[in-house]
């Protein structure tokens, strides 16, 4: 567990590092080509770069979500039962949302080499397109770290319930 621990800050750190560059560099590009275009030329590669930052923001920020449990619960099943089976339940949708964000990163990677043998590029700045599912692989497969961890930490620690990797069931939140 204390190896998980220190590789699940490393990634903390790095996504946090990742999504505060990235919406930073989106905001001033987008503001930028906006002042371009009153002197008159627009910025023929700030489509293609907003693109690839939003899918950068979308995967990386589902990691952050599923570490903070900042994404969407529904609990109301939980919520009906004793505290000995919400443990349980937990695990266990940890344990399959884990599998299957796995397996979509399986499908992604082979949807990325199918992608990669097309050749397509971007018109402006000629980035090859299958770049751009890379955030994405590197988002589910980490998100199903996320998972992974939050459902052995449910596993191993006997008297909490973890809803995140860095959150227990019922704790407030306060965001760095």
């Amino acid at each position: 567990m204390k190896v998980l621990k220190i590789i699940n800050e490393g990634l903390r750190r790095f996504e946090y590092f990742v999504i505060s560059f990235t919406v930073i560099i989106l905001a001033l590009m987008l503001c930028g080509n906006i002042l371009s275009r009153v002197v008159g030329r627009s910025w023929n590669f700030t489509e293609e770069l907003g693109q690839l930052f939003i899918i950068i923001i979308t995967y990386i920020g589902s990691i952050y979500a599923v570490r903070y449990s900042r994404h969407i619960r529904v609990t109301f099943l939980t919520d009906l039962l004793p505290d000995r089976f919400q443990k349980g339940l937990y695990i266990m949708v940890c344990f399959v949302s884990s599998a299957a964000f796995f397996f979509f990163t399986y499908w992604e990677v082979l949807y990325m080499f199918e992608a990669k043998g097309t050749g397509r590029i971007t018109a402006a700045l000629a980035i090859p397109k299958w770049t751009f599912q890379i955030p994405i692989v590197i988002g589910l497969f980490f998100t199903g770290f996320q998972y992974l961890v939050t459902g052995l930490m449910n596993v191993f620690v006997k008297d909490k319930v973890y809803s995140g990797t860095n959150r227990e069931l019922g704790e407030e939140l306060d965001i760095q």
